[in-house]
């Protein structure tokens, strides 16, 4: 992870939440399975699709602590390989993150 000035941190999301390397980009699909935005100065937003289970991560990051703030959330998608995440905007007004899918 990194801002415009310097590297923050680096973490394999994989590794963190117990997920085998089968998260992979769906094929003619330049979109990453993976996207994330700044809640605030140390913590980030980071939204994950794994292919093979057609399941969503979604959990919070400390990068000054190094670490998860609480479990991460799974769930369950609908079957369809090109519905993943794309972008994560984070509202500070209401403290909530919107996640947009490619699919709605």
């Amino acid at each position: 992870m990194f801002n415009k000035e310097k590297n923050l941190t680096e973490l394999n999301v994989n590794l963190e939440i117990g997920l085998d390397d089968t998260t992979r980009p769906v094929s003619a699909l330049p979109d990453p399975m993976i996207e994330t935005c700044f809640l605030d100065n140390n913590q980030i937003f980071i939204n994950v699709f794994h292919t093979k289970s057609l399941c969503m991560y979604h959990m919070t990051y400390n990068f000054l602590q190094g670490k998860l703030i609480g479990d991460a959330v799974q769930t369950q998608l609908a079957y369809c390989t090109i519905n993943f995440p794309i972008k994560s905007f984070y509202d500070e007004e209401k403290d909530q993150v919107y996640m947009f899918y490619r699919q709605g």
